[in-house]
């Protein structure tokens, strides 16, 4: 599995690793999901996502957990990835999610690992959260607030080499998606198809 250079990421090779998910992995790429209106949402749509997390524990674990947060998931509903304001809220971001798995581990849902918990998250503020999972976490081992950082940075140098001012709606026309995705979707979609993706297909001897 392949390390990600982030400041080495150009627009160019951001378009070419989203063409090459969708183009490789078209289930993935799919529409997303229906923004969920319940911790069961959020347990169903994380299983769907292959989180394995327990129909029994976990919903009240998780609905527990949103209940203590409320107010500081609020704060941040309005920030996106590509936000100013990230940088002085990145170590609380990544309180938070360490937060989430800490407090699902000790309601006896153990599968809640670094994935579910972003998934998690990205299915409450789809703008900011940005999904990784243990092969990406090795390019950031710092934690997720770091990684956070990253994204941010990236977000920003993309900005000043993308063609249009509204990047998500670019990237739509582009790729030929029906339904508009988030900026914070696209990173994890470059980032699993670098650091997963190419290393799969070439395993199966695809070009």
């Amino acid at each position: 599995m392949a390390l990600l250079a982030w400041d080495e990421v150009t627009w160019p090779t951001f378009v070419a690793g989203l063409e090459g998910f969708r183009d490789h992995f078209p289930r993935a790429a799919r529409a997303p999901d229906a923004r969920p209106e319940s911790a069961a949402d959020i347990i169903r749509i994380l299983n769907r996502w292959a989180c394995r997390l327990s129909t029994e524990r976990a919903p009240g674990a998780l609905e527990t957990w949103l209940g203590e947060n409320a107010a500081s998931l609020g704060k941040v509903e309005s920030l996106a990835i590509s936000d100013q304001r990230l940088p002085a809220r990145a170590e609380g971001l990544g309180g938070m999610h360490d937060d989430l798995i800490a407090h699902m581990h000790a309601n006896g849902v153990n599968s809640m690992g670094d994935a579910a918990a972003s998934k998690a998250l990205y299915l409450l503020h789809p703008r900011l959260f940005v999904m990784w999972d243990k092969e990406i976490r090795r390019s950031a081992p710092e934690g997720y607030g770091v990684y956070l950082l990253e994204m941010h940075a990236l977000a920003l140098r993309l900005a000043e080499e993308w063609p249009a001012d509204e990047i998500e709606a670019y990237l739509q026309e582009l790729l030929g998606y029906e339904t508009r995705k988030t900026l914070a979707k696209y990173l994890d979609e470059f980032n699993w198809f670098e650091a997963v993706g190419r290393g799969q297909l070439a395993a199966q001897g695809a070009p």
